[in-house]
């Protein structure tokens, strides 16, 4: 949020948009997978567990080809693998959450892994205080999970697998009886994450490597009401009424890289990403049953597309005092016969005049198949995920940027970039619109 060009979002928050963009143009992820949302707490915390981090790069302008499906920026998460040695560990007591974290061998020189655990327990004390107050049961809590481990195959492949998954939880519930009767009402809201990655990692040669991933990340938000009345002498519920929203989100992924050292200024790197997606926004269940009817309806509009990548990206070194990464990448989306392939060109270009100046320039293209259409500016959970489909194109921007960095002393720099960025087909709710969660026709 510090960097030159981050906008942070709401005060205290972990949003943030990148030179004009918005929160949903920024591509999170983690091993590789695409994380959709990385807040808990309506943004005051982070989902990932600073434990399992190993690596975190940040990149806001001249976006490599290898990356794409996002606009403005990249926080590219690495997770750690796990020491060899022995197994160690800590446990972190704090005021609002508490966390374990464990690491080490499985099999000596062969397989480790890392896994970690967090849960808040503000709903222990709320529970209790709010009944005492008002005879109902507030609360609310966030808790996730990170497991990785490796195994080593042989001493050209080994195989990773990397999992996370994390949830956020508000409720108020109320509850009150008589010498028949016994009634029930609550309101409950939930958001959270679920990603897995399997990855092959192959060496051909010592120039020669490449990484074969099949992964799932899977978005849920939804909030609803229960109202119940049950009859303690039959044993069995009188009425219950039942609504819940929710908007959801699947990606089942399939993606494969590989890295050629060609020479020793000269590395490329090509592959291509084939996702299906599931989408299913402004979506609700109801259910009204009583001792004499039942009725229940479901209703949402499930969307499917597959969106396929390809991408070849250079490294170039010509010289010692200047540096080339040239890349282009071509994506397509399919919907019901809907298919817009754009080419994405990148370019950077650094030339280091001495030890302490350097100048650069970049140009880059970026799509993006996905809108988060919000009436906030950092992401709230209840914004909605729509794909693009007839009457809704794809978000496109381009950029250009020129930058100069002096070395004032060791460990301070200073740095300016001037740059020009364009949006087009950016979304957002009509000002009249009133919406509801039986739309049929989002474009409208």
């Amino acid at each position: 949020q510090l960097q030159p060009g981050t906008q942070p979002g709401r005060e205290g928050t972990s949003g943030f948009s990148v030179r004009g963009g918005s929160n949903d143009q920024n591509l999170f992820l983690l091993d590789g997978i695409p994380v959709y949302n990385v807040n808990h707490l309506f943004g005051f915390f982070s989902v990932f567990s600073p434990y399992a981090i190993n690596s975190a790069t940040y990149i806001k302008g001249a976006m490599p080809a290898r990356y794409g499906g996002r606009l403005s920026a990249v926080v590219d998460l690495r997770l750690k693998e796990g020491n060899n040695e022995k197994l160690r560990g800590q446990v972190t007591a704090g005021i609002i959450a508490s966390s374990i974290a464990l690491d080490g061998p499985l099999i000596k020189d062969k397989c480790s892994f890392i896994a970690t655990a967090r849960r808040t327990y503000m709903d222990v004390f709320s529970r209790p205080i709010s009944y005492f107050v008002s005879e109902q049961q507030v609360g609310y809590y966030f808790q996730d999970f990170t497991f990785k481990t490796n195994y080593k195959i042989n001493e050209t492949n080994k195989l990773f697998l990397s999992l996370y998954g994390g949830n956020d939880k508000a409720f108020v519930n109320y509850r009150d009886k008589d010498s028949t009767s016994v009634f029930k009402s609550r309101y409950g809201l939930g958001w959270g994450n679920m990603i897995g990655a399997l990855r092959w990692n192959s060496i051909w040669s010592q120039s020669l490597f490449s990484n074969t991933t099949l992964y799932y990340s899977k978005y849920k938000y939804s909030n609803g009401m229960l109202d119940e009345e049950y009859d303690r002498k039959a044993d069995s519920i009188v009425q219950q009424r039942n609504l819940t929203f929710y908007n959801h989100v699947n990606d089942l992924g399939l993606k494969w890289d590989l890295d050629y050292f060609a020479l020793n200024n000269l590395h490329i790197r090509t592959g291509f990403d084939a996702i299906v997606h599931s989408y299913k926004p402004g979506a609700s269940d109801f259910i009204d049953f009583d001792e004499s009817s039942n009725t229940q309806s479901e209703q949402g509009t499930q969307y499917r597309n597959i969106e396929l990548s390809a991408y070849a990206e250079a490294d170039f070194t010509p010289l010692p005092q200047l540096n080339f990464n040239l890349g282009l990448r071509s994506t397509s989306s399919f919907l019901n016969e809907y298919n817009r392939p754009i080419l994405q060109p990148r370019l950077l270009a650094r030339y280091k005049v001495n030890n302490r100046l350097s100048f650069s320039t970049s140009y880059d293209v970026n799509a993006q198949y996905v809108h988060l259409v919000s009436n906030s500016n950092f992401g709230a959970p209840t914004d909605l995920w729509l794909p693009v489909m007839d009457g809704i194109p794809p978000q496109r921007a381009w950029q250009f940027t020129v930058g100069a960095n002096y070395l004032l002393a060791p460990g301070i720099s200073l740095g300016l970039d001037v740059y020009r960025k364009e949006f087009s087909n950016l979304l957002e709710f009509k000002p009249t619109e009133i919406i509801d969660h039986n739309v049929t026709n989002w474009a409208n």
